[in-house]
């Protein structure tokens, strides 16, 4: 919408908001014009004296003059001094000089152990054996004295050996159901975390049944008790130790084998319990998936609402965040099942073969498109190894996801639960974020890291002590590059945005798309950290009265002038916004993948680029990559020593709102057809135009000029949705001859209606409606005369083939036709009763055709007939006489084409296009609980038909949705459509369609489509550079730009570009009998 456009209330619609992201504050200094940074100044003295040494060492080596010895060491003084302040990478030399020892302390390759870990590990192993044989020894030695001491007199010490004895029976009970669980196919990880009661035979039942006047159990207080019951299992699992978990190599009598990659051990990890995250340092985390908005495609009123609204969320969220996007593979799971089990049901062979075609086409597609998924990461930091504190720690994390649900949805955003088992949502983000792509489900690799432990220690119980992380850690992790990260075959590269350049001062509500959506493999993370204001305000003032002491010693011409005076006015602009709004630091990590070095290389390259061109700097993680990767780890942790002070940008509350990164340009219906990618981001598009709380119809218009490819569209949706058995009807006016190859290779009924034609339908034929389904709604159906209400579609009928008269002289016709028609029935048994149509079989008797109507016609008892029989003539024994015979066609396919587009005499094409309608409505009304789709090519041809004709269309449109079917139609020119009858059709077809699909138009038409559908700018530019395939998809006022996409079997089938035909069939004499072999098929 255009900012001088009205939204749906009529009301103008608003600007965009401005806000402001400002200059970092800072307590530095000027010399000589230049920005002096303290900390930068004293590393430089630093790296200055070093050289100064160095070059003092050199020279008294060999023994130079004492003047050029000065001159060397002022030399290395300076240069070191000058090169330290100058830096790096948008760091000090200094800086950079500990990142590279830092790398050649830290790289080394994580994967599969080698030869040398496992003897290290074997070794650990028996020193721990040693350890505990000796606290065996110690602990009978204090029994032997305790035993000693009993037999001098000592005080006797009580043991409760019925409760020793009954927590063996409890374990020998425990062991034996888990092993029966395991054998029935349970999750052996979750079976080996149960602690399962001794059952006990409680004599007095009846009296321990809570009494009604007894306070209720509710769930919550169910919840809270397990919560805590399982927490105090994980204290004395994890928390009860000093030692680190993998450290521990015996647990509980258990020997733990040698890990499968030793990636786990630079994950910091420890353990999942109760919907949280525990770390090795014991902080607690909880990841929360966002599900999108369709931010960009709102008004500029409610996109100013939305910042609104996260602005409040971000006053009451807490002190630190981590927000996180990444990009991954669509989840097309849900579809390709739904097809596998459609296949089971197909009786047409040659459609089990395109449903087959289709199945490993989607599998493909999932491969190249992509989604976006949001997170949100929260933590409480250093909890007590207590059972007490862990729980505070829970619920205040819980509290965190609670606010976040409330506030979060006034932003049209949700929280997104994988699983029921908040534990198993955990784990599936963790899985998802490390192994992007991965054709492996998180279900699977946690079975196969499962039975890997259990063929080296065929006891379950042994799950229980295997650290977490080994269940959705990366197999290889290389470390080993300065450059970037490889996780198993993923390239990784990590960059920061600068927190002195990477900003622009003033920015729109969508501004971080330019990172988000920079390209398919890219994610990012956002860190917030909110400070306390009186502490700024005390800052703020220091840091006030430090600019304008500089600014005074300054020239207008000094370099840094300019810089000073923006970072003191950005310094004011934070001073007067703080009574009103917070302070944060907002940090930015981005994280590049590609298959390869040399793609990887590339992209930096390209990246760096694209962001220098949108005044966006930023920095790469040199020697600090696996810094970066820990940090991208969905823990809300970020380094405070390489990347944080470099990245950081203080931020207020409005300021941050606008980084609103949770945008989606995805129409991903989870039972919807696949109509092509996401022009702008790759995302597939998935439309499922009978989901009724999506959609209010199942209606679809779809316009284009010719070429624009709108017929390979319709062709495409039509062939889709019979291959999810759904009865498919399609109308062609024009070039019907199209839809002939896929009709035929799905199996369907293709009908040529014209003079010539062999195919017949008997438009006499009269069929009772089913109406089981009206029973099962309606509890009562009325049992209407199937024959009635044939004679009355007749009437209507033969009244276009008498147009020329009056009303007075069509209503006398009408009513000699009624018994003319009847007495026709009668002749072959049938009746107003609906039974009469069957035979003693239960088949469908000879039905009557128009002969029969002709020669009753002719007799003498009717007296206005003359008119009707001079027409009807023609269609018994004149030009039209293919229209005298009975049908001889299966018309209960679920897809059948009508061709009305070979016709010869102008005037029949109105008989044709009624009979074609005519029998798509009878079955549209059959059954109201069956979706059903009806597919109108070049529809201003059926309206411009006849106004009989038209207004069927039209009743289509309007009442279709109630007999559980949709409407699609193609149509090329909107002006002359929007124009035809007034607009008495085109425009109620347009108001009456869902969604709507514009395709390359014609230059005359292009004011008129923005004027209907109010594009904005950039929609409007997108038209007129559309190609043939491509077209903007209209619906609930998303826009979105389409690249139609079909696999090459459905090309083959619906193209009609004529290179390709000779690519797929040969010349026009192959292409001849490859036709005629099909129909003969």
């Amino acid at each position: 919408m255009t900012e001088d456009n009205r939204d749906q209330y009529g009301r103008k619609d608003e600007k965009l908001k401005i806000y402001r992201i400002p200059l970092n504050f800072k307590i530095d200094a000027s010399v000589l014009g230049f920005t002096i940074e303290w900390k930068r100044l004293f590393e430089s003295l630093a790296v200055g004296a070093i050289c100064f040494l160095t070059a003092l060492m050199i020279g008294g080596m060999f023994s130079l003059d004492a003047k050029v010895m000065l001159g060397i060491e002022a030399l290395g003084f300076i240069g070191g001094t000058a090169a330290s302040m100058v830096g790096i990478n948008g760091v000090s030399l200094l800086d950079y000089l500990l990142r590279i020892f830092h790398f050649m302390k830290e790289r080394k390759v994580y994967g599969p152990p080698d030869e040398a870990y496992r003897e290290r590990y074997e070794l650990e192993l028996d020193k721990e054996r040693v350890k505990n044989q000796k606290n065996v020894n110690t602990k009978f030695d204090d029994a032997n004295s305790k035993s000693s001491k009993k037999k001098r007199g000592g005080k006797k010490e009580k043991v409760d050996k019925k409760a020793l004895k009954m927590e063996k029976k409890r374990k020998a009970y425990e062991k034996k159901i888990k092993e029966q669980m395991i054998r029935q196919g349970e999750d052996p990880v979750k079976v080996a975390s149960l602690y399962i009661e001794f059952p006990k035979n409680d004599k007095n039942k009846e009296k321990q049944q809570p009494d009604s006047s007894e306070k209720k159990d509710y769930p919550i207080y169910r919840l809270g008790r397990n919560i805590k019951k399982s927490i105090q299992t994980q204290m004395s699992r994890y928390l009860g130790s000093s030692k680190n978990i993998r450290d521990q190599k015996i647990i509980d009598g258990y020997e733990i084998p040698t890990p499968f990659t030793t990636a786990v051990d630079m994950i910091p990890i420890k353990s999942i319990s109760n919907g949280v995250i525990i770390t090795k340092n014991n902080d607690f985390v909880k990841i929360i998936e966002i599900n999108p908005v369709r931010y960009d495609l709102k008004t500029n009123r409610e996109k100013n609402k939305i910042i609104e609204n996260f602005a409040k969320y971000l006053k009451v969220a807490p002190k630190s965040m981590q927000i996180k996007s990444i990009s991954v593979n669509a989840d097309l799971s849900g579809i390709i099942k739904d097809s596998e089990e459609i296949i089971s049901m197909e009786d047409n062979e040659k459609c089990r073969v395109l449903q087959q075609d289709e199945i490993e086409y989607l599998k493909q597609v999932k491969s190249h498109s992509v989604t976006r998924r949001y997170y949100i990461i929260y933590k409480v930091e250093n909890v007590a190894n207590t059972v007490d504190e862990s729980i505070k720690a829970i619920n205040v994390l819980n509290g965190y996801y609670m606010t976040a649900q409330h506030y979060l949805s006034n932003c049209g955003l949700s929280i997104n639960e994988y699983s029921k088992n908040h534990s198993e949502n955990m784990l599936y983000n963790l899985y998802t974020m490390l192994h992007k792509n991965s054709p492996v489900s998180c279900y699977d690799y946690k079975m196969q890291t499962s039975a890997r432990y259990l063929q080296g220690i065929p006891e379950p119980k042994v799950l229980r002590n295997v650290p977490i992380a080994d269940f959705f850690s990366p197999v290889t992790v290389n470390v080993s590059k300065h450059k970037y990260v490889k996780l198993d075959d993923t390239y990784k590269a990590y960059f920061y945005l600068s927190g002195e350049e990477g900003y622009r001062e003033s920015v729109y509500g969508d501004w971080i798309t330019n990172l988000t959506n920079y390209d398919d493999t890219i994610d990012v993370d956002i860190f917030v950290r909110r400070e306390n204001k009186g502490i700024v305000k005390q800052q703020l003032g220091f840091a006030l009265r430090n600019n304008k002491s500089s600014i005074e010693h300054l020239k207008d011409t000094d370099v840094s002038y300019d810089k000073r005076v923006g970072r003191l006015m950005s310094t004011y602009y934070i001073k007067q916004q703080l009574d009103g709004e917070d302070f944060y630091y907002m940090s930015i990590l981005v994280t590049l993948s590609a298959k390869s070095e040399e793609a990887l290389m590339l992209k930096i390259k390209a990246f760096k680029d694209e962001m220098k061109s949108k005044e966006m700097q930023v920095y790469g993680c040199e020697f600090i990559e696996d810094t970066a990767f820990l940090n991208t780890l969905p823990l809300n942790t970020l380094d405070p020593k390489w990347i944080e002070p470099n990245a950081k940008r203080n931020v207020l509350t409005m300021g941050l709102s606008a980084c609103f990164p949770f945008f989606s340009n995805e129409i991903s219906d989870a039972k919807g057809i696949y109509i092509g990618l996401n022009k702008e981001d790759g995302s597939t598009i998935l439309l499922d135009l009978f989901n009724r709380s999506l959609y209010n119809n199942a209606n679809v218009c779809v316009l284009g000029g010719s070429g624009s490819g709108k017929t390979y569209l319709i062709q495409l949706i039509a062939m889709r949705y019979r291959k999810k058995r759904m009865p498919t009807y399609v109308i062609a006016p024009l070039k019907g001859f199209e839809w002939k190859r896929a009709c035929l290779e799905l199996g369907g009924t293709f009908i040529e209606l014209s003079e010539t034609s062999s195919s017949h339908i008997n438009i006499m034929d009269v069929r009772v409606r089913d109406t089981s389904a009206d029973a099962m709604i309606d509890s009562v159906t009325e049992n209407k005369s199937a024959m009635l209400a044939k004679i009355s579609v007749l009437k209507t009928f033969f009244s276009l083939l008498t147009s020329n008269l009056s009303p007075a002289e069509q209503d006398d016709l009408e009513g000699e036709l009624d018994i003319a028609l009847t007495k026709v029935y009668r002749k072959y048994g049938i009746t107003e009763d609906n039974d009469s149509l069957f035979d003693e079989n239960g088949n469908y008797k000879e039905m009557p055709i128009l002969g029969d109507v002709y020669e009753e016609c002719q007799k003498d008892d009717y007296e206005c007939m003359s008119p009707l029989l001079k027409q009807l003539k023609k269609f018994v024994y004149g030009t039209y006489k293919g229209f005298n015979n009975r049908t001889n066609v299966n018309l209960d396919n679920l897809y059948i084409v009508f061709d009305v587009s070979t016709i010869g005499a102008k005037n029949l094409l109105p008989i044709v296009m009624f009979i074609a309608t005519d029998f798509v409505w009878s079955k549209v009304k059959e059954d109201r609980t069956q979706d059903k789709i009806v597919l109108l090519d070049e529809v201003w041809k059926l309206i411009n038909t006849n106004d009989t004709v038209a207004e069927y269309v039209l009743e289509l449109y309007k009442t279709i949705r109630g007999y559980g079917g949709g409407v699609v139609c193609a149509t090329q020119d909107l002006t002359d459509f929007t124009a035809l009858k007034n607009g008495m059709y085109g425009n109620r077809i347009l108001s009456n369609s869902s969604a709507k699909i514009i395709m390359k138009i014609q230059s005359e038409n292009l004011n008129e489509i923005r004027r209907v559908f109010s594009l904005t700018e950039d929609e409007f530019d997108s038209i007129l550079a559309m190609k043939k395939g491509q077209g903007i998809l209209i619906s609930n006022q998303d826009n979105v730009m389409v690249n139609v996409m079909a696999s090459e079997k459905e090309d083959r089938l619906i193209t009609t570009d004529a290179s390709k035909l000779r690519g797929y069939y040969g010349d026009s004499k192959q292409i001849e009998r490859e036709q005629q072999r099909r129909i003969a098929g």
